[in-house]
């Protein structure tokens, strides 16, 4: 199987990062480092903060949950929100798609703020580059300073659905360049 020599027990105590371009298995990845770790009885310990869209685009799922691929899901803290938008694919101008991207930031603010209230040992977050799109990342950077171990995955690649979304692909690639500075281990699923 792919990406058999990524084992969660060789990332506790890490910041990990997972990147890759579209369909590359960021997600299908970080889905079997889940089910490790509650394998090893760590349950109790997890959060899982899910920020992909899940959307349907020319015959394909993109931006699929941790929960499409694992009943596993409900051992842990699964912390999601709904009517996630992906703003350079659905905006059908620029100011739709900021606006979408503010839509999207106001809620993934409010599962950071449940999970401050909550913390864990161990967070796992899919899709993190959605909450780049739009302001500052720093309430992400300090959550992931103080939490022990993080495993997450994020989009870094050359996808442009739409020319005038350049400010949101900047900010994200902007954002991501600074959270790798933060993270013990990258991993790059070309």
């Amino acid at each position: 199987m792919k990406y058999l020599q990524y084992k969660f027990k060789n990332m506790i105590g890490k910041h990990v990062l997972i990147i890759g371009d579209h369909a590359t298995g960021k997600t299908v990845l970080t889905t079997r480092l889940i089910e490790e770790s509650i394998q090893m009885n760590l349950s109790s310990n997890i959060t899982v903060l899910e920020l992909a869209p899940r959307m349907f685009l020319k015959n394909e799922y993109i931006g699929l949950e941790i929960a499409d691929y694992t009943d596993m899901i409900s051992k842990v803290t699964y912390l999601k929100t709904k009517n996630i938008k992906a703003p350079r694919i659905q905006g059908k101008n620029h100011e739709e798609s900021l606006y979408y991207a503010n839509h999207n930031r106001k809620k993934f603010e409010k599962l950071l703020n449940i999970f401050m209230i909550n913390p864990t040992d161990i967070l796992f977050i899919n899709d993190l580059t959605m909450f780049f799109h739009i302001g500052e990342p720093d309430i992400l950077f300090n959550i992931i300073q103080k939490t022990k171990t993080v495993v997450c995955n994020g989009y870094e690649g050359i996808f442009r659905p739409l020319q005038n979304t350049s400010i949101i692909s900047k900010k994200e690639t902007e954002s991501l360049n600074k959270l790798k500075k933060y993270m013990d281990v990258i991993i790059n699923l070309k």
